[in-house]
């Protein structure tokens, strides 16, 4: 014969069932229905609820209690289940979103997808509005709208100025029936995005899920906003790059024609030119191979200025110094005169025609 004791497992065996299936109301329903089987059945005098016994009503509420506290903690561990599954739910659709915004490439993109989660996630219209010239635009909104009443725009605004949320549930502009966040980067704040709650104030996991939507909006237009930065300087050195070495092809060929030119000069017809003509001809070489290695440092410094290996020296300098060399330089590179053009070129002797 089962023995007492141990036919009460059977009954806790089904408070714990009634708890994990279906939740602590159900289990302490179930404790209620235990304890009165367990006495109806099992306890002297049979098929009565009376107890004579003052051990066996010892053992009838000892069930009870074993029952009851058994059906809560198993209630409250479905419950907490219950709880995580809901939580991973909103979990899921963030890690989604992140993932989307990471793979735009776009600015307007990002926001319309952020207004399109944020109002599957709160069911309630959304709208972004970003930072313009004349103050907030509305950059866009779900479902589709292009314009903010005058005190819901002032809300917006004041949000964007503060840096803080505003509207219904805050402590500024309480009574406009939307809330505003701040799209904060470390740029500063570029917009905000908002929600219409109607009379509705957000519950703290909404509202942590809305914060949480703003948050990753913002940090993907900063890193959009620096990936065009960056393209657009990258796009600028290029074309700085492009016109440096044109201008440095363009300027190098003059002094490597009059440097050629007199040296072919100097091969040529050295034994026949006059010592004057010869001493114009070396320093016209020796001007022209000072004038390319001044172009060759310049480029070896600007090459250091970038890598940063290079400080700048500011100093005065002297204008007149500056206008002399200037004139100095077009005299030697400026167009020849009329006795010297290069159609009689031809009939003057070489050493008196410089390379054009």
């Amino acid at each position: 014969m089962v023995r007492l004791p141990n036919v009460s497992m059977v009954f806790l065996l089904a408070v714990l069932f009634s708890a994990a299936r279906f939740g602590i109301w159900p289990a302490l329903f179930s404790s209620g229905l235990s304890f009165l089987a367990y006495n109806f059945f099992l306890i002297e005098p049979l098929h009565s609820f009376s107890v004579t016994e003052p051990h066996e009503l010892l053992a009838l509420f000892v069930l009870l209690a074993v029952a009851v506290l058994t059906s809560a903690i198993a209630g409250h561990a479905r419950e907490q289940a219950r709880r995580a599954a809901e939580r991973e739910v909103p979990s899921r659709r963030l890690y989604k979103f992140a993932r989307r915004l990471s793979a735009l490439a776009d600015p307007q993109s990002v926001v319309d997808h952020a207004a399109i989660q944020a109002h599957g996630d709160l069911r309630c219209p959304c709208m972004i509005l970003l930072r313009g010239q004349g103050g907030l635009v509305v950059s866009t909104a779900w479902p589709p709208a292009d314009r903010l009443d005058p005190e819901a725009l002032a809300a917006a605004s004041l949000a964007l100025t503060k840096g803080e949320a505003t509207g219904m549930g805050t402590a500024h502009c309480p009574t406009v029936p939307w809330l505003f966040l701040p799209l904060r980067t470390p740029e500063g704040t570029i917009g905000v995005i908002g929600a219409a709650l109607s009379d509705a104030i957000l519950d703290p996991e909404a509202r942590t899920l809305f914060e949480t939507v703003a948050e990753l909006t913002a940090t993907a237009l900063a890193r959009l906003g620096q990936e065009i930065t960056a393209a657009r300087t990258a796009a600028e050195t290029e074309r700085v790059r492009n016109t440096l070495l044109a201008s440095v092809s363009h300027d190098s060929r003059t002094p490597l024609a009059s440097i050629l030119g007199a040296s072919t000069s100097l091969i040529e017809y050295g034994a026949r030119l006059p010592e004057p003509a010869r001493r114009d001809l070396l320093v016209q070489v020796k001007d022209e191979a000072e004038q390319l290695d001044g172009m060759v440092k310049n480029l070896l410094a600007m090459t250091r200025l970038e890598a940063g290996a290079l400080e700048l020296n500011r100093d005065w300098s002297d204008l007149q110094e500056l206008f002399d060399r200037a004139v100095a330089f077009a005299k030697r590179h400026g167009a020849p005169s009329t006795a010297m053009r290069p159609d009689r070129c031809a009939r003057a002797p070489p050493w008196n025609c410089r390379a054009r």
